[in-house]
């Protein structure tokens, strides 16, 4: 009697770990890869203007918009805007 009730519960831990391991089996994440445009790759060493907004403008217009959410000129439309106040005054220094 002792000896069955030792098998059956050793049944039921090996269910519960092969119900554990499937479990784990279902949440794992599978490691995706996506390419990545060598502009962005460059743009920590570079920075994301000097390189990025000046080759998408110059050699990928559309992702320079998307980028952007605006056409070069309204960009540039907007930077003579807004450029004086963002500048640093040295006349007060």
């Amino acid at each position: 009697m002792l000896l069955t009730k030792y098998y059956l519960r050793r049944k039921r831990l090996m269910v519960l770990l092969a119900i554990q391991l499937l479990q784990n089996e279902e949440n794992t994440q599978i490691e995706r890869t996506c390419r990545v445009r060598d502009i962005f790759k460059k743009r920590k060493e570079q920075g994301a203007f000097n390189n990025l907004i000046c080759e998408m403008q110059l050699s990928d217009p559309q992702k320079y918009e998307n980028y952007l959410r605006m056409t070069a000129d309204q960009f540039k439309a907007l930077l003579q805007l807004i450029g004086p106040s963002l500048q640093k005054d040295f006349e007060q220094m």
